[in-house]
């Protein structure tokens, strides 16, 4: 058929082989194919041209053969052959980068050609709706944009041609739109002049103006593919775009919704946004998440001001509803956790505002993430919420409308307990209001205030959902057994300015832990958890890290007690010791956003067993079992809460932590020392001749009594050559320890809960003589013995009587292993001339052997640091007997 007279025969032919052929089909017919390609008549030729398309589309590797019979095909004038011929050569350049640079030389045929249709008269053979054969027009501008896209040399060879069809195509009708849609796409895809650009887009301004829904979809569409190109052209038509956000068409919707924030910018982000929020608020649901995330980020990222950030913020939780993702919420929260103190009031009072008014309207149900991202910022600063400082803030918002009414305590307590009623909030919801509340007890200063409170938290004690009832037993704990504790864990956890992450040292301010830690999200881990919250900690100024090496000042600070004392003896412990987490008591009351961000993180966190009410400490939740679980059986050391081996691997003893008096002084006493002598009492283990720095004025200690009975690899014997048995750990404590009662089992996480254990009876005391420990260059310190069974208390006295000042007194002591050793806080840090400074320690010996100490003591003279050490045998040998 191929060979037949007839040429309808051989155009059958011709398109069976094109619609069904297989690939060894194909190959062995391409010649044919590329033979009927030459031949004179048009008819045939472009059926030839067509099956050769479907040919090279099955099989890529027979393009070369039609590559001299394809260039022919332009130069005839049947609009046939012209239009099958630019088919066959854009899929050629589509396939093959080669043959795109080889056909880059026909741009000005195709040029003239598309010329010719353009000032061409009126043909009927190809008009349409008056326009000459828009078919080839179209197949040749495609042609130019794939021919002259990243060419700059084709590109000016085809920048007038396609100026010409721009603005002689006749619009009237949608074959006109066809063409100039093709024309825009083909300007905005080469090297096209700016001037043409602007005509491109002026064109697709026009098409949004046409009433086809199709054309105006288009228009969105292109423009939203080709803003990146020239943004100030289309920010032109910025109020037609935005006009398309009120078409009833849902597609035009979606497509001018995101123009619209792709056109924002810093000059028109205040316009820009009272449109979209409009938009929000009578939008589909299925717009509304992601119209009021891309709203967040605009807003965050292009925030004229912090009051319109967070009213813009505001805004968008109000319209949004229950549709606002949940990173929405905790990027709000973020927000005014580290905004100035006047912008936090502000937020509780807008946020309180529209609380208000939800729990009056009872939407509040619709409105979820807004009820939780209020009921957070209130329980933060709710005293500033009802304080009459609050008037003096301006609360006109960007519409220049004030609606804040200066709430009472009772009506916010009401409003809270209208909201925790409700039936219709989510357990998450509930959550948040629970613990705002509860913080509200700490902000509020009136009694009944409290007292309902308390009532409503206890309420929730029994409630149905276990993480609600969780939540109200250890909330209501923080009123009874806790109620010391509740203050410092429910105190605010942010201020206006973020902490900066330390850069090439960890020195702190004086005044850094004064504040809470808000950048928590912006820091590496090791810098956003050191917390520094203890309640009393606002009282003093602990610049404990200031001359500690980085490993240490970066050391996580967990512990509620470990803020409030000059602990450091951990600075010399084994890295794996040294950088152990501490116990999580007081991880509540640190400034850790994500706490509040999460209910979750509230309701499980466990708190202040009854040991750590005791000022015990707890960390005993947290260590190994085969350590955790080590018990005390005598019953002497049942009446001190001696934690020193419970905290650690047997080769090291837990120091006590903490006392309730030590808040009240300003410790520093270790803040000033060289690292050397603000070495814990483990530098014992390897002598005085270790310190050798000279800015200390250096007292050697006693040398070490030989004894071949020690082990020589006994690394953490204190006592060097002393004559010990290695029953045990060396009991190393540090000196700010407060006086505990006997402590519960590790595991007890509310003794409310529990029965408390049964007091142990005290032995009998007996006064005996005082034995001295050190007296030189004007500094004495004696012990004052007092025994009762196999417990001994000692009270160091210790006397200045020299005419200076003694600043930073420090007093550290050591027992062998045999030894357990309890030491209370020191009654001072600064020891005038003739004054005293007393410390109780005491001492369980369950084997009865003579008691040996080593002490060591450290202090500042005019500025200059000086340490003391010595060894104490002169204790009666009867002392434990």
């Amino acid at each position: 058929d191929l060979n037949s007279n007839t040429q309808f025969v051989v155009g059958l032919a011709l398109c069976t082989l094109g619609a069904i052929a297989s690939p060894e089909m194909a190959r062995d017919l391409a010649s044919e194919v590329e033979r009927l390609i030459k031949s004179p008549n048009a008819y045939i030729k472009k059926k030839a041209a067509l099956c050769a398309f479907r040919i090279i589309r099955r099989v890529p590797d027979l393009m070369e053969m039609f590559l001299p019979a394809t260039r022919s095909l332009l130069t005839e004038k049947n609009h046939g052959v012209l239009i099958t011929g630019v088919t066959l050569i854009t899929e050629m350049c589509e396939n093959s980068p080669d043959t795109l640079n080889h056909f880059k030389k026909i741009v000005p045929n195709l040029v003239r050609i598309l010329k010719n249709l353009i000032l061409a008269g009126y043909s009927p053979e190809h008009d349409v709706s008056g326009v000459s054969d828009p078919f080839l027009q179209v197949k040749i501008l495609r042609l130019l944009r794939i021919l002259g896209k990243n060419d700059a040399e084709a590109s000016e060879a085809m920048n007038d041609i396609l100026a010409q069809v721009a603005t002689n195509t006749e619009t009237s009708k949608n074959v006109g739109n066809t063409i100039l849609y093709e024309t825009v796409l083909s300007i905005m895809d080469i090297k096209s002049e700016s001037s043409l650009r602007v005509l491109a887009i002026n064109i697709l301004g026009r098409f949004l103006l046409n009433n086809d829904k199709n054309i105006r979809y288009v228009a969105l569409n292109t423009l939203l593919r080709t803003v990146h190109v020239d943004t100030s052209a289309v920010q032109r038509h910025r109020t037609t775009i935005l006009e398309c956000l009120k078409d009833p068409d849902v597609s035009i919707r979606r497509r001018a919704m995101e123009l619209s924030f792709a056109l924002i910018n810093g000059q028109n982000i205040r316009s820009m946004m009272k449109e979209l929020l409009l938009f929000l608020e009578r939008s589909d649901a299925e717009f509304k998440a992601h119209c009021s995330s891309a709203m967040v980020l605009a807003a965050e990222r292009y925030a004229p001001s912090n009051k319109w950030h967070l009213d813009t913020l505001f805004r968008v939780l109000l319209k949004a509803g229950n549709y606002l993702r949940d990173d929405t919420v905790s990027l709000t929260l973020q927000i005014v956790s580290s905004a100035a103190a006047e912008r936090q009031a502000y937020a509780a009072m807008r946020l309180w505002t529209s609380l208000e008014r939800s729990a009056r309207a009872g939407d509040a149900t619709e409105k979820q993430p807004l009820i939780q991202v209020a009921a957070w910022t209130i329980g933060e600063y709710g005293d500033l919420l009802v304080s009459e400082a609050s008037n003096a803030i301006s609360m006109v918002d960007e519409d220049g409308v004030d609606e804040f009414v200066r709430p009472s305590e009772e009506y916010v307590i009401d409003v809270y307990q209208k909201l925790l009623w409700s039936t219709q909030l989510s357990i998450n919801t509930k959550e948040y209001l629970l613990l705002s509340l509860a913080k509200l007890s700490t902000r509020f200063t009136t009694q009944p205030s409290q007292d309902k409170i308390r009532v409503i938290i206890d309420t929730f004690g029994s409630h149905i959902h276990i993480e609600l009832q969780q939540r109200g037993v250890e909330l209501s704990q923080l009123y009874r057994n806790y109620a010391h504790l509740r203050p410092a864990l429910l105190e605010p956890t942010t201020t206006s300015a973020p902490t900066p992450a330390p850069t090439t040292s960890p020195t702190t301010s004086p005044d850094h832990d004064q504040r809470s830690d808000t950048s928590a999200d912006h820091k590496p881990d090791h810098v956003a958890h050191r917390r520094r919250d203890d309640s009393d900690h606002d009282q003093r100024s602990d610049t404990s890290a200031d001359h500690k090496p980085d490993h240490v000042a970066h050391r996580r600070r967990d512990d509620s007690d470990h803020d409030q004392r000059s602990d450091t003896s951990a600075d010399h412990k084994p890295d794996h010791v040294a950088h152990r987490r501490r116990d999580d008591s007081d991880h509540d009351q640190r400034s850790d956003t994500s706490a509040d961000h999460k209910p979750d993180h509230v309701a499980h966190r466990r708190r202040d067993d009854s040991d750590h009410d005791q000022r015990s400490d707890t960390s005993a939740d947290h260590k190994p079992d085969h350590v955790a679980h080590r018990r005390r059986d005598d019953s002497d050391h049942d009446q001190r809460s001696d934690t020193s081996a419970d905290h650690k691997p047997d080769h090291v003893a837990h120091r006590r932590r903490d006392d309730s008096d030590h808040d009240q002084r300003s410790d520093t006493s270790a803040d000033h020392k060289p690292d050397h002598v603000a070495d814990a009492l483990l530098d014992l283990i390897i002598g005085s001749d270790s310190l050798t720095n000279g800015d200390v004025e250096h007292k050697p200690s006693q040398p070490p009594v030989s004894n071949n009975n020690t082990s020589s690899n006994d690394i953490l014997d204190l006592l060097s050559g002393l004559d010990l048995t290695p029953s045990g750990p060396v009991s190393v404590l540090n000196n700010n320890v407060p006086a505990t009662a006997p402590a519960p089992p590790a595991d007890l996480l509310l003794d409310g809960l529990f029965t408390a254990p049964a007091n142990v009876p005290t032995p009998n005391v007996q006064d005996l003589p005082t034995v001295t420990a050190l007296e030189k260059n004007g500094l004495r310190i004696v012990f004052a013995v007092q025994r009762g069974g196999d417990s001994v208390t000692l009270t160091m006295r210790a006397n200045s009587t020299g005419g200076s000042t003694l600043t930073d007194f420090l007093f550290q002591a050591a027992v062998p292993r045999t030894f357990q050793l309890d030491m209370m806080s020191p009654s001072g840090t600064v020891l005038p001339p003739q004054g005293e400074i007393t410390q109780v320690l005491k001492i369980a010996n369950p084997s009865r052997s003579a008691l040996r100490l080593r002490i060591r003591v450290s202090y500042n003279v005019d500025g200059v640091p000086v340490l003391e050490q010595a060894e104490v045998n002169s204790f009666p040998p009867d002392l434990f007997n």
